[in-house]
């Protein structure tokens, strides 16, 4: 994705690059199939383009199926093209104000990924509308602010845990694809018949945790639940981000590429992207206590079954004071989660 950009700095830079005379238009060719081409582009007001010359007009209909969303513009456009010297229809993918040069870069390198070994016109038409919805999810479900204090939190939990895991079992695909918080399921990690709860807090003590709805600690026969605890205090100097935390699992990662793959997948699912952590938009967390509790019977916690009818989206907060007698040592849910994987 690097690359997209510099490619685009030295586009910008250029004063040799060949011109679109049209719609004055600098251009680079990134590659060139027999049924298309794929160029990089910046306009006379400087915005970044991503060009497809055809081969032949696509069918309306199947561009206006396409994905768009704010932040980006699709259209078709016949104009001059100085790398054939004569007239091409051109597949445009407009930057707009909304959506910063980094996210852009990032789009363009993840649509290139998806296309660029296409055989022919229709795979590339399928693949590139497959890979427009997956931005068209991520864009809908994240603003264009980044993330909330309360989602940094909440994410840092998770990966504290993953990170955890990873340094003390050799297990990764598994714990992995175990992380089902990110799909906002009821319980954030499944394996097997054991579930991992995470909850963080930045209050002070007596410490505290917020219990989001009435059946997120409801447990089953199926099902042995723990809820880890992560008390956590804002830095400003110090700490750790949820950046800082990815980059330590990519490192515990980079001999699982498949693994890898999955992880960055599961992250862009919970809507990250790299250009979208903005350095000065995250918040720096230090760790200022754990703790694990087994939820089980008397478990002090509100169920849907003891709740009056039409009580419903129930919220509260739980003192882990009144959790003392289900506390667990972390090495023993380490150890739990270490027979599951085997």
């Amino acid at each position: 994705m690097e690359r997209i950009g510099l490619t685009y700095e030295e586009i910008s830079n250029s004063i040799n690059d060949g011109v679109l005379l049209e719609s004055q238009l600098k251009a680079r060719l990134i590659k060139d199939l027999s049924f298309a081409s794929i160029l990089l582009a910046i306009n006379a007001e400087h915005r970044r383009l991503f060009l497809l010359s055809l081969i032949r007009v696509m069918e309306k209909d199947t561009v206006d199926k396409f994905p768009t969303w704010n932040g980006i513009n699709v259209y078709q456009k016949k104009m001059f093209n100085p790398l054939t010297n004569k007239e091409s229809w051109f597949l445009v993918f407009e930057q707009q104000d909304l959506i910063a040069n980094e996210i852009f870069e990032y789009l363009v390198g993840d649509i290139i990924e998806y296309i660029i070994d296409s055989t022919n016109l229709n795979q590339l038409q399928s693949r590139l509308k497959k890979v427009l919805f997956k931005w068209y999810t991520f864009f809908s479900k994240n603003n264009t602010t980044g993330l909330s204090e309360q989602q940094q939190q909440g994410l840092l939990g998770e990966l504290i845990y993953i990170y955890q895991m990873l340094k003390s079992t050799s297990s990764s695909p598994k714990i992995i694809s175990s992380w089902y918080g990110v799909d906002k399921e009821k319980i954030d990690f499944q394996l097997g018949n054991v579930g991992i709860e995470i909850k963080t807090s930045i209050a002070g003590k007596p410490y505290r945790v917020t219990i989001s709805a009435e059946d997120q600690l409801e447990t089953s026969d199926e099902i042995e639940l723990y809820l880890y605890c992560i008390m956590l205090e804002r830095s400003k100097r110090s700490g750790v981000t949820i950046l800082d935390i990815i980059k330590d699992i990519r490192v515990l990662l980079n001999d699982y590429p498949d693994v890898l793959v999955e992880f960055n997948n599961k992250l862009f699912t919970y809507g990250i992207i790299e250009p979208y952590l903005s350095v000065e938009k995250l918040l720096k967390f230090i760790v200022k206590d754990t703790f694990y509790f087994i939820v089980k019977d008397n478990f002090p916690r509100i169920t849907k079954n003891i709740l009056p009818l039409g009580i419903l989206n129930v919220k509260y907060q739980l003192s882990l004071d009144s959790c003392n007698l289900f506390q667990v040592q972390e090495e023993q849910v380490l150890y739990k989660m270490k027979e599951v994987i085997q």
